[in-house]
Order: C-alpha cells, then structure tokens, then sequence
C-alpha cells in the first residue's frame, strides 16, 4: 500500500428521466493498493456525515459509503448487481446495472466516468450519469 496522497476531488451526477443534477467537491486521500486506487472522502450531508470509499481499478469501481444511510456498490459494465440500501428504517433491496465503466487513474489525477441503472425493490429505476475527476494536491 502506498503513502495516502491528498486529493481534491469534484463528483457531477446527472439522473433521469427527471433532468436532476447534484454536485460535490471535497478533500480526500487517495492510497495504491496492489492493482487498485482507493479514494476516501466525507459526505457532508444535511443532518450527518458519511464516510465514502472508492475502489478503482481498470473496468471496475466499488463505491462503499457507511453513516445511517450506507450501501456497497459494484460497477462492471455489463453486469448487474444486487445489494442492499440500509436505512434507519430498514433494509432496500437495490439493483445497479453498469452500461459504461472508465477509468483513467494515477496518483497525480484521474477520472471514473459511470453510466447505470439504479432500481429499488425491483421496481422503478433512474439513470445516473456519474462523473469523478481528483487531482493531487499539496499538503497543508
């Protein structure tokens, strides 16, 4: 494992049918580990803060977030995958089904571009178009 790099980075989502648009930029670190970049930030959101991890590799991205509101998500194109959203209230069932997967990743910067279908329950889905970039920046 390499020595955790500082990164900023900007995440860009765009969901349809309903045209919504969310963005966020934080500080993070980024670290190698084997055949794999790890990207570790803080959501902040409204009432809590969560914990969000990225495992990036070539054609493969894993997004863990943990906080009251958690989930693990596996995106490889052309694959679907059945997890769970755990709420305060329970348990969703959730299906991410990846139609397209880059990634072009390095310690200095790098990108995951993320195009799927998110449904819950098996009932209705929304399109995320999701766009990471991060660059390393200096140390405080």
């Amino acid at each position: 494992m390499s020595e955790a790099v500082p990164v900023q980075l900007l995440l860009r989502t765009l969901i349809q049918p309903d045209n919504e648009r969310m963005q966020l930029s934080a500080a993070g670190t980024l670290t190698r580990e084997q055949d794999m970049y790890v990207l570790r930030y803080q959501e902040n959101l409204e009432d809590e803060e969560r914990q969000v991890t990225l495992r990036m590799r070539e054609g493969s991205v894993t997004i863990e977030t943990e906080g009251s509101f958690s989930s693990l998500m596996l995106f490889e194109t052309g694959r679907r995958f059945e997890t769970f959203y755990q709420t305060p209230w329970g348990k969703l069932n959730m299906g991410v089904f990846p139609s397209l997967v880059e990634t072009e990743l390095a310690l200095e910067k790098g990108r995951a571009h993320l195009i799927y279908q998110l449904d819950f329950d098996g009932g209705s889905s929304a399109q995320h178009d999701l766009m990471l970039r991060y660059r390393r920046r200096e140390k405080e």
